[in-house]
């Protein structure tokens, strides 16, 4: 069995004052350079509060509210924070080195190819992109984090100006996350050779939702601790050792984390949706397809296999995050019954998963024949499988706040942003949690010191990979007020 691991964290998460790994000379692979996380932190300032940066910078506020009153709600009111994004990082740092290697500074590459496309074949699956671009020529020495501070600064007078007529990027409502590229080199512009730092900011939101997201961290918790969880679901957890004699070791021990995998949510999702419109409700699709034949189909070639379906009608609207909660607590309830046998949240042949939810309403379907055209429906569909190939082992995490003082991982309870460190055996590199508090990383067997970046200091814990997957989970506690 696997060693599970919570830590418990004091104060909020921050992102100043890091470190930065030494590994060669060219630091850690996919990991940000301390310009890149200024860069970040730059953004982030001026996504907060736009006016405040914008006055800093000695622009008069009045008249760039009068300027761009499409924009008065944020640049009053603000915006959530950038989550920095691995897949971002790397297409943005494959469009800076090849714009550096290649002399030109375009949204377009050489080969034709967009932003969206070097996004998308990063792996990431997004619903709304954009890319801001900044370069500064030299020929006297500018330090890097000078460089940041103007490209930053030219970026963001840009956003500002009424005549723009580009998207803008850092004051978008529905942009989430971020990977941002900084890069020296030289440039050929007019017949003269220049020394520059150039910036890519590739920007985007995942197509998988934070419902979704917060899904698989609930299952992976029920999986590290089976009976704290169904304690708080106001189960008998001695009742069901009793009944589940042949699962009590884990209920006990617990299972290792299951690691999400794109090509089981793709599978999950077509599925999820060709039910709803179609209007069946089956792991068979109309054609005969099983779950198997539908997980293949997505490329993934499985040594074991399972599906997890649950659809909520309603005639009136029911909040997605209430009817997920629903959901999670009936599959969870549901495997412990000893009456139950195909288990796919505690079943230790199963590895990865696809969580997807269909979520309609009737003023969607316009004109549909569909048996669900005139409710709410939440659809869950979960594919579950083990590859046939043999994959490094994954280091699984969640950040979490917690507010019902459950001691447990809940909706609405993961803290997006956090800095997660992870030093190992040739390994040196950051991580940052995803939108509903959940980070995971491959990495090889061998001992890992892992760092979350708490308010009051970091806070670390080692763990031993070995060819399972690793839990780790930080806690920050919230203060009651008394």
């Amino acid at each position: 069995m696997f060693t599970r691991r919570t830590i418990l964290c004091l104060g909020l998460i921050f992102f100043v004052g890091l470190p930065v790994f030494a590994v060669g000379s060219q630091g850690p692979v996919n990991t940000p350079s301390t310009q890149e996380l200024q860069f970040l932190q730059l953004i982030n300032q001026a996504r907060e509060n736009p006016l405040a940066v914008a006055s800093s910078l000695g622009m008069d506020t009045d008249q760039i509210l009068e300027d761009i009153p499409d924009l008065q709600d944020i640049l009053r009111e603000g915006l959530p924070p950038l989550i920095f994004n691995d897949n971002l990082y790397a297409a943005a740092s494959a469009h800076t080195g090849d714009m550096l290697e290649n002399g030109y500074f375009s949204y377009v590459s050489l080969d034709g190819r967009t932003y969206y496309d070097r996004i998308v074949e990063s792996g990431y699956d997004p619903v709304a992109t954009g890319e801001s671009l900044g370069m500064l020529g030299f020929t006297n020495f500018i330090a890097p984090g000078e460089a940041v501070d103007l490209i930053f600064e030219n970026i963001f007078r840009d956003e500002l100006n009424p005549a723009r007529t580009e998207k803008r990027n850092i004051l978008d409502p529905d942009l989430e996350e971020v990977g941002i590229a900084f890069g020296p080199g030289t440039f050929r512009a007019g017949g003269f050779l220049f020394n520059v730092y150039l910036v890519t900011c590739d920007f985007a939101t995942s197509a998988i939702s934070v419902l979704e997201l917060e899904f698989l961290e609930l299952i992976n918790q029920a999986r590290e601790n089976p009976l704290a969880m169904a304690s708080s679901l106001g189960m008998d957890t001695d009742q069901i050792l009793e009944d589940l004699p042949e699962l009590r070791e884990i209920l006990t021990e617990g299972l290792p984390p299951l690691t999400f995998n794109k090509n089981l949510y793709a599978a999950a999702t077509a599925h999820a949706w060709d039910m709803l419109l179609n209007g069946y409700y089956s792991h068979d699709s109309l054609d005969g397809r099983t779950w198997d034949d539908r997980i293949r189909e997505s490329g993934y070639m499985a040594l074991a296999a399972g599906e997890i379906m649950r659809l909520l009608v309603t005639v009136s609207f029911v909040e997605s995050a209430e009817g997920a909660r629903t959901h999670f607590e009936r599959f969870f309830k549901r495997e412990l019954n000893a009456d139950y046998v195909d288990r796919n949240i505690l079943n230790p042949a199963l590895k990865e998963v696809g969580i997807s939810f269909a979520v309609a309403s009737p003023d969607m379907w316009e004109e549909s024949s569909s048996i669900y055209s005139d409710y709410y429906t939440l659809l869950l569909v979960g594919d579950f499988a083990a590859s046939v190939t043999q994959e490094m082992p994954y280091l699984k995490g969640w950040v979490y706040e917690d507010l019902d003082r459950n001691g447990l991982y809940g909706q609405g309870e993961g803290v997006p942003g956090v800095v997660i460190s992870v030093e190992g055996p040739d390994t040196a590199r950051y991580l940052f949690t995803n939108q509903a508090g959940g980070f995971m990383a491959p990495l090889e067997p061998g001992p890992y010191r892992i760092v979350a970046y708490c308010q009051e200091g970091p806070v670390e814990v080692c763990v031993e990979m070995a060819q399972e997957n690793q839990a780790v989970a930080f806690k920050i506690e919230v203060d009651s007020g008394d």
